[in-house]
């Protein structure tokens, strides 16, 4: 039970930390404040998941000694970019293939695999698993011991997974209509693309921008996609950027 709780506040505590970075990766990159992944909410599933597989393989490689000094030292950290990059390409492959959706693309990357993992990003999660692995761990290891030992704190945990699923059920709603458009129109669509396309277009109409709430527009969204479709098709070039034609 105890390990349960500490993987169910670990999941909360990675998925707000890692929406965080992509806030601000995002706007450093592109200047602009968008909300990333696909939930409204700051909360981002897959670095969540990520925090707590570093946590169970730190805390096996810990149990599991090779006797090699360096050896103990490197192992769990190619475990888990070899574990990360695996999550990161299945979750990839089941949206693209199950809701013709891409949230994220590395199609330009090199050394990309369909699109969905690349080299450059393996590193990165590389360098995510030596910070976590050298500077992070005893301190997760502490605040899972600390609540432990106070669980009412379990109560706030609770809430967040309460906004956390009512989240996910509007957001799964959402996506299951940009999936109908999208195989409709025989696209497979870039969400953090359009996302960003629907920014400027806002900021270019002098629209409010919704920052949680990124798709959100008083229209239909087949009739919007309709109309965003449309105007993209007027620019080939945007189009190349937004929207990838789907292989049939």
């Amino acid at each position: 039970m105890q390990m349960f709780l500490s993987l169910a506040f670990l999941f909360c505590f990675g998925s707000f930390f890692g929406w965080c970075l992509e806030v601000v990766c995002r706007r450093l990159d592109h200047g602009k404040w968008i909300n990333p992944g696909f939930l409204t909410g700051p909360a981002l599933p897959l670095y969540g998941t990520g925090l707590m597989l570093m946590y169970l393989i730190c805390l096996l490689c810990e149990k599991v000694q090779t006797g090699t000094p360096w050896l103990d030292a490197v192992l769990p950290l190619l475990i888990i970019v070899a574990v990360m990059t695996l999550m990161e390409y299945l979750t990839g492959i089941v949206l693209l293939k199950l809701l013709n959706m891409r949230l994220w693309d590395y199609t330009d990357n090199f050394g990309n695999l369909q699109g969905v993992i690349c080299p450059f990003y393996t590193f990165l999660w590389g360098l995510l698993a030596a910070a976590y692995r050298f500077f992070l761990h005893g301190h997760a290891v502490a605040w899972t011991g600390w609540l432990g030992e106070h669980p009412a704190c379990y109560f706030f945990i609770g809430i967040f997974y309460g906004f956390f699923l009512v989240d996910l059920s509007y957001s799964l709603h959402l996506v299951s209509k940009i999936r109908r458009w999208a195989s409709h129109s025989g696209i497979v669509v870039k969400y953090e693309k359009l996302k960003e396309l629907l920014y400027d277009r806002a900021r270019h109409s002098k629209e409010k921008v919704n920052f949680l709430f990124a798709t959100y527009t008083p229209r239909r969204v087949k009739e919007t996609f309709d109309v965003y479709l449309k105007a993209l098709q007027a620019d080939g070039k945007r189009v190349k950027r937004i929207f990838r034609r789907k292989k049939k």
